[in-house]
């Protein structure tokens, strides 16, 4: 099988955002290689006609909201859905939290006449060509027909505590049977911690999304500060993993609804001995250690917060299927979709 990878954002269309933080793009991309699967994954182009998208049996473009401040390659991916969408080789993959604001973004593009190419978007990749009337109607149109059309198969990431339907409840067209959710953490490569030198602790907290709503709300009820686990655009996993390490634990958000969504965050911070707190409705679908409050983890000592990770750390791994037949998984619906 011959598959085109690519999106809307860094994230899904770079392998060099991979290679800093563990994306879900780069899962699929991993997982589809090692099923045998030839893999072109790159940034789209409004040069990628008809004639380049029918060398490959199916391709796989990342969605975001139309004005999402990260979709800077929204108008090639666009494109290039278009022409996949029409040849019936179409993939989408959602992979960013909220997927309400997806389809509110899109439902918002398609009735606001002009809104996808608004000035404030000028810097975005295209954006003068994605103006042109031709080029401009036929990307409109396209996302008119993901608002009233059927969606093809969907993928979406998942933890061992996502609700059934995470995906397709917020996207109306699309049927539950074509939402595919994966769990691929079995094969996250991620740093691990020092074997020698021990960081010097510290009587902080570390958040993957300070500024949300739930994050808020714990904070007010904790005594210790709330940092950002990220400083940059540019950070790696292993700056992560330095942030985590010495700290009491890592707030791993919900989302609107105390909804959660997948983040290889909650693997690293348990691989550096640090407990993960995020919304105890979800996780304690894992067992006891999972069931805790935030007020409860800052109560403990360290060592007895090292062996709250150890335990999260087993009934997590104990969750999650084999990296191998998640892949598996991947790679027979995408085949079943083809012999269609």
């Amino acid at each position: 099988m011959k598959v085109l990878l690519t999106g809307c954002t860094a994230q899904q269309a770079s392998p060099a955002a991979h290679n800093r933080i563990p994306t879900f793009a780069g899962l699929v991309h991993q997982a589809l290689v090692r099923q045998g699967a030839e893999v072109v994954w790159t940034e789209a182009s409004m040069e990628m006609d008809r004639d380049f998208i029918t060398l490959f049996d199916r391709v796989i473009v990342g969605l975001v909201s139309p004005g999402s401040l990260v979709a800077h390659y929204i108008y090639p991916a666009l494109s290039v859905a278009e022409v996949a969408f029409r040849t019936g080789r179409l993939v989408l993959m959602a992979d960013a939290p909220e997927p309400h604001n997806l389809w509110a973004g899109l439902t918002s593009a398609a009735q606001n006449e002009g809104s996808l190419v608004k000035d404030f978007y000028a810097r975005r990749k295209d954006f003068a060509r994605a103006s042109e009337s031709e080029t401009y109607s036929r990307l409109q149109g396209f996302v008119e027909a993901l608002t009233a059309l059927e969606w093809p198969l969907t993928l979406a990431p998942a933890l061992p505590w996502s609700p059934e339907g995470i995906l397709d409840r917020h996207i109306p067209n699309l049927p539950p049977e074509l939402a595919v959710e994966l769990s691929f953490d079995q094969g996250l490569e991620l740093p691990l911690p020092p074997t020698i030198i021990e960081p010097e602790p510290r009587e902080v907290w570390v958040a993957d999304a300070p500024t949300s709503q739930w994050t808020k709300q714990v904070a007010a009820n904790i005594s210790r500060p709330v940092e950002p686990l990220r400083s940059s655009r540019r950070d790696t996993a292993a700056d992560l993993a330095d942030r985590i390490r010495p700290s009491l634990g890592t707030l791993v958000t919900a989302y609107r609804g105390r909804e959660p969504w997948w983040t290889p965050v909650v693997r690293l911070s348990l691989l550096q001995g640090t407990p993960v707190v995020s919304e105890w409705r979800h996780t304690s679908l894992l067992g006891e250690p999972w069931s805790h409050l935030a007020t409860y983890v800052e109560s403990l000592d360290r060592e007895a917060r090292r062996e709250l990770a150890r335990e999260q750390e087993k009934a997590y791994v104990a969750s999650l299927p084999e990296f191998s037949s998640e892949a598996s998984r991947l790679m027979q619906t995408l085949d079943t979709l083809i012999s269609v």
